[in-house]
């Protein structure tokens, strides 16, 4: 699945951009204060608590997808200033109709609020309201399934970085159903990357690893290893993405991060080496060949 390497400035507003298998962010220093979505951490297992990541809220909740438009399960991901839209869809099994509404809160690299307004970041109005729907017909399960595109007819972001779609029914902001987590980006830099077989013997064939370099020409880096934040992910996923890395050479205009255990990640069964040259003999990990009339299994 295509996914890509992103950035952002010291105002939190993403600037790279390289489609890839693994996706790679990258954010310069940003110190934001956090004051106005101050909460009790005390209330952290209650329903209205607000997480600043992919969560549902409510146990009816189903089925929560955001991607891109035309683009089948990809990352939420959209260009600034390209017309791009996100789909956001989720099920309610109450079966019923609400009115839903959306809003969208901008982070800094670590997804914590920045101390911008909402009217700093969009245009229109802070929320809107989500009027695409239709019910289940038939099943076993009665629901109700939504649909919204984002940025939608109201609220549109105007500046780049990381946002969190809040979804919420109309009236009751301060108890979410969901949240997931989107990227608003603007291409600056290149970003050139391999995924290649871990260099750590014992991990060789097992695990995955991404070196990569960043190519910042015309971009002022006072100090990389403070201003550069890197967070390194594997399908989109969040929950084994690698971050804190620094780099490990500087060179004109370039940060190289080759690194031989920080970046790798499990690779599932692509490195199960054996060896094709030929099937007159049984070859290095192949336990067995079946010759039949028209094919040979191996095992």
């Amino acid at each position: 699945m295509g996914t890509g390497f992103f950035a952002n400035d010291r105002t939190g507003r993403m600037k790279f951009k390289l489609n890839s298998i693994y996706s790679l962010f990258l954010f310069s220093g940003i110190i934001f204060s956090f004051s106005s979505f101050a909460q009790d951490t005390t209330d952290y297992y209650s329903s209205g608590y607000l997480r600043f990541e992919n969560y549902i809220y409510k146990n009816t909740i189903k089925s929560v997808v955001l991607e891109q438009e035309f683009l089948r399960l990809s990352q939420p991901i959209i260009e600034l200033g390209k017309g791009e839209r996100l789909i956001l869809s989720f099920d309610d099994l109450d079966g019923d109709f609400k009115n839903y509404s959306y809003t969208l809160i901008h982070c800094d690299a670590n997804w914590v609020p920045s101390n911008l307004l909402q009217n700093e970041y969009l245009s229109g109005f802070t929320e809107d309201r989500i009027l695409n729907y239709r019910t289940s017909f038939n099943t076993l399960q009665n629901y109700t399934h939504y649909i919204q595109e984002i940025p939608g007819r109201e609220a549109k972001p105007f500046i780049s970085g990381n946002y969190i779609v809040k979804v919420y029914v109309e009236g009751a902001p301060d108890f979410p159903v969901l949240t997931r987590r989107m990227m608003v980006i603007q291409p600056k830099a290149a970003i050139e990357g391999t995924v290649q077989q871990a260099t750590i013997v014992n991990d060789r064939y097992s695990k995955q690893e991404i070196d990569f370099s960043v190519f910042y020409k015309g971009i002022q880096v006072t100090n990389p290893f403070e201003d550069i934040k890197v967070v390194l992910m594997q399908n989109g996923r969040w929950d084994n993405a690698v971050s804190g890395m620094k780099p490990l050479f500087l060179r004109d205009n370039e940060l190289e991060y080759n690194y031989d255990e920080e970046n790798t990640f499990n690779g599932g069964n692509e490195f199960r080496t054996f060896d094709l040259r030929t099937l007159r003999v049984q070859t290095q990990f192949v336990k067995t060949l079946f010759r039949g009339l028209m094919d040979i299994l191996l095992f």
